[in-house]
């Protein structure tokens, strides 16, 4: 009698190790199967990312050249919503104006004052603010600059003035007293760019209201130099039909004296999906 015959457990046995054999093979092809469709996913995802930043890109500098066109047809720093299409990826635009917004290294007391009690601030949350700004921006004397930042170690902050002009609004958030939710109430009144104090003829609603609070009037408040030069901020917000998001945010100024008529002031990129 054969041996296999006088043993049949081993077939038992065989027929196991086979089953576990395909069930480990079905495991690695659904894996497999399973990486490709998520490498297929990402890759996508990749893509039309990709596709709207370059649409968002396109759309700022087809901003830029309606805005230096300087006929009837040319656009307008005015808030309004436009709606493109840069090849197939709609993009909706807004342009705001920053000669309508405060200079926040260049106002004065007053003038920072009068803005925080328009957006709801009492007059000595309002007052304190406001010289925080300027002792942030070095507006206090030097003697003086030890103890203002002995008050922020004092209020348990890992951080003092800098002492010196503001490189972006965000960074007034880090002003000692100031509430968050004033803050972002304010944020989208100022400007770092703004050639100037503020222009009231083109003030948003807000400045207006605050200008009007000033002793002088508006006179402190007028443009610097020449309106030939005026700088805009430029949001544009891709979202192609096949997914993906991405928004580029662009401060630009723009002038006849500028290479290539602009200069790109800020370039980010606030958001991508």
């Amino acid at each position: 009698m054969p041996a296999m015959a006088r043993r049949p457990g081993n077939r038992g046995f065989a027929l196991l190790i086979v089953l576990w054999t395909l069930v480990l093979l079905a495991l690695i092809v659904t894996e497999l199967g399973t990486s490709g469709r998520m490498e297929s996913k990402i890759a996508r995802n990749l893509m039309a990312n990709a596709e709207a930043e370059a649409a968002a890109d396109g759309a700022v500098h087809q901003a830029i050249f309606h805005l230096a066109d300087g006929s009837d047809q040319g656009w307008q720093p005015d808030g309004a919503l436009r709606h493109l299409a840069v090849g197939p990826v709609p993009v909706d635009v807004q342009i705001e104006d920053e000669a309508g917004k405060v200079n926040l290294n260049l106002a004065d007391p007053a003038l920072l004052q009068a803005l925080l009690v328009v957006l709801g601030a009492d007059q000595r949350l309002a007052q304190t603010v406001a010289q925080g700004i300027v002792d942030w921006r070095g507006g206090t004397p030097p003697d003086q600059q030890a103890s203002v930042a002995q008050r922020y170690q004092a209020a348990g902050l890992k951080y003092q003035p800098s002492f010196s002009p503001f490189e972006a609004v965000d960074d007034v958030e880090l002003v000692l007293g100031l509430p968050r939710a004033l803050a972002a109430r304010l944020l989208p009144h100022l400007s770092v760019h703004q050639i100037g104090i503020a222009d009231p003829a083109r003030a948003d609603p807000v400045v207006a209201r605050a200008l009007a609070q000033l002793p002088g009037g508006t006179s402190l408040a007028q443009p610097a130099v020449p309106m030939a030069y005026h700088s805009v901020t430029i949001i544009a917000n891709a979202q192609p039909t096949g997914g993906g998001r991405f928004i580029r945010r662009a401060v630009v100024r723009i002038g006849p004296g500028l290479p290539r008529g602009y200069a790109l002031l800020v370039w980010d990129a606030t958001g991508a999906e």
